[in-house]
């Protein structure tokens, strides 16, 4: 089941990377090509690292890469609520993730169809951390009835200038 799993998630870096869409064939082609790989290529690491969203899969799976993980070290896991807003700071999105730059990457390359896709909101602008899923889940719900001046006002406290915070994550 694990091996089906990265292969599938494999077919869809491929065809993410080479934007290869809504045609079955392609799809088939690219599951094949996938499982070629896995089964053939001896250092399979170094190839899929060049790939950009590779980098998703090994984040989102760490526990398929045995050598991403230390020994007998628990991994912390981290939630973040974050804001998105378009180029002109005109609109927001408020999110809760655990894994921030995964669900960045998702949100600028529109993999997810829906309100941030329509508005084109892929600016991050701001971001608090969590140590559970229930803070930053409450702390969402909170952000998401505040009046839009207040959110502004929140961001300018630690991004004045609305600036991108994604190439800091």
């Amino acid at each position: 089941m694990k091996k089906f799993v990265i292969i599938s998630l494999l077919t869809m870096a491929f065809a993410a990377e080479f934007k290869i869409v809504n045609a079955q064939l392609n799809w088939e082609i690219l599951f094949i090509l996938s499982l070629i790989i896995i089964l053939l290529i001896p250092n399979i690491k170094k190839f899929l690292l060049k790939i950009p969203f590779i980098k998703f899969i090994i984040e989102y799976f760490p526990s398929s890469h045995p050598e991403l993980v230390s020994g007998s070290h628990i991994i912390k896991i981290m939630y973040y609520v974050y804001i998105l807003t378009n180029k002109n700071d005109t609109t927001f999105y408020i999110g809760v993730t655990n894994n921030l730059s995964r669900r960045i990457y998702e949100h600028k390359e529109k993999f997810v169809s829906g309100f941030t896709q329509k508005y084109n909101l892929t600016k991050l602008v701001h971001v608090e951390q969590f140590s559970t899923a229930k803070e930053a889940i409450t702390r969402e719900k909170q952000l998401k009835n505040w009046h839009h001046d207040w959110k502004i006002n929140l961001i300018k406290k630690e991004n004045p200038l609305l600036e991108d915070l994604s190439d800091q994550i």
